[in-house]
């Protein structure tokens, strides 16, 4: 056998084999990239059901809805130790936080002036720009949530527990 054809029929099965292992190579980058993917996705999904939840959860409720009704009316919805409670705890972080770190930005300056303007209702030195401060806060927070996991969810009624307080100036 010529030495030329040997070479020939060696360089040709190296090739074959090079070709086969890169091909092999690949495929297993695409399969890993398309399971990095599916994997971001099914984060992502999980990540936004479970801001979904939070947002929906009691304690979101309570200061987005009734604390809220608070600042800009003076209307609460029990009695006054409960909300000095409520207001005690979430001083001191006594809530959930989101997983989107813009939510929850948003979220954390959500929290700390509604308790700042919470008190000055109580105090009866709330202003009327501390309540219009509130609502820019408040749109930002929501603002926030929408874009990052949509159509923000309807809040469950919170039952009344023991008198109203509609006398409250």
């Amino acid at each position: 056998m010529d030495w030329g054809a040997l070479l020939g029929w060696i360089g040709a099965v190296a090739s074959a084999a090079i070709i086969l292992l890169l091909k092999w190579h690949l495929g297993v980058r695409n399969e890993e990239r398309r399971t990095r993917r599916t994997t971001r996705l099914d984060d992502r999904q999980r990540n936004i059901a479970t801001d979904r939840d939070i947002y929906g959860g009691r304690l979101t409720t309570l200061v987005r809805s009734h604390l809220a009704t608070f600042i800009r009316s003076g209307k609460w919805w029990t009695d006054d130790d409960d909300l000095e409670q409520l207001l005690h705890s979430l001083e001191h972080g006594a809530y959930e936080d989101f997983i989107d770190p813009e939510v929850n930005a948003a979220w954390v300056r959500l929290l700390e002036t509604t308790v700042e303007l919470a008190r000055k209702r109580r105090a009866g030195t709330i202003t009327v720009e501390d309540v219009h401060e509130y609502n820019d806060v408040h749109r930002i927070w929501e603002d926030a949530a929408k874009r990052s996991f949509g159509p923000l969810p309807e809040a469950p009624e919170l039952i009344a527990r023991g008198r109203r307080n509609d006398d409250v100036a």
